[in-house]
C-alpha cells in the first residue's frame, strides 16, 4: 500500500466515524476471508458496514476527533470497524452472535449516544430491541384493544349459540295499526258488488241504443 492509498484509508475511516452515529471496534485477527465476508453480509443486511484497517492508520483517522480519543488505547491489533446510523442495537446483535459462533472475533469497544462503550456495554446494547422489533411491539400494543373487543364480541356470539338462542319475534302490530287495516278491508268492494255494477252499466247502454 503506497502513501496515497494509506491517506485514502485514513480519510475514509475519518468520514465514517463522523457521519455515523454509532460505531463498533472488533478484533478480526484470526478470522478467515470466508468468515469476514460472512460477517460483512450479516452486517449489511442490518444497515451496517465493516472496514478492516491497520492500527496505525486507524489511530491517524481518529487523531483529530476529540470524542473518539478514548478509542486510541484500545487499538492494539488488526481491527475491524463497524459503522451504522440508527441500527446500533441490531448491529450489536449481529456482532455478539457472530462472536459466540466464531471465537476469533473479539468485541473490543463501541461508540453510541456520544459515549465510548466497553465490551460489556456493547453486549448490553445487543440486548436492546432493534428498530424493527420496536415497531412490532408498538403495533401489537396499539392493536391489543381492538383484538380484545373482537374477542369479547365473539365470546357473546358463541355464548348465545351454545344456549340455543333464537332471534326475537317481531313485535305485534299496535291497536291503531289493526284499526287502520280493518278500515281498508271494509272500504274494499266485494266481488259481487263489482259484477252487479258492471251489469247495470251494460243495461243502460242497451237502452240508449
Amino acid at each position: 500500500m503506497n502513501r496515497q492509498q494509506k491517506e485514502q484509508v485514513i480519510e475514509s475511516l475519518k468520514s465514517d466515524f463522523q457521519d455515523n452515529s454509532a460505531s463498533f471496534v472488533v478484533g478480526v485477527e484470526g478470522l478467515t476471508v470466508h468468515q469476514l465476508e460472512s460477517l460483512r453480509g450479516g452486517l449489511r443486511e442490518k444497515g451496517g458496514k465493516l472496514k478492516v484497517a491497520k492500527v496505525r492508520l486507524a489511530k491517524q483517522a481518529i487523531s483529530g476527533l476529540d470524542n473518539l480519543k478514548e478509542f486510541e488505547p484500545l487499538f492494539k491489533q488488526q481491527l475491524g470497524f463497524v459503522f451504522t446510523g440508527e441500527q446500533a442495537p441490531a448491529i450489536a446483535k449481529v456482532l455478539y452472535k457472530f462472536s459466540k459462533e466464531n471465537e476469533a472475533l473479539e468485541l473490543v469497544a463501541g461508540y453510541f449516544e456520544n459515549s465510548i462503550l466497553d465490551k460489556d456495554s456493547v453486549i448490553e446494547i445487543a440486548s436492546l430491541p432493534s428498530r424493527e422489533e420496536l415497531i412490532t411491539m408498538i403495533a401489537r400494543l396499539l392493536n391489543e384493544p381492538v383484538a380484545k373487543f373482537a374477542r369479547a364480541v365473539q365470546a357473546v356470539s358463541d355464548k348465545k349459540a351454545e344456549e340455543g338462542g333464537e332471534p326475537e319475534p317481531a313485535p305485534e302490530a299496535s291497536d291503531d295499526t289493526k284499526a287502520e287495516s280493518e278500515v281498508k278491508e271494509e272500504s274494499k268492494p266485494s266481488e259481487g258488488e263489482d259484477k252487479a255494477e258492471e251489469k247495470k252499466e251494460v243495461s243502460e247502454e242497451d237502452k240508449s241504443k
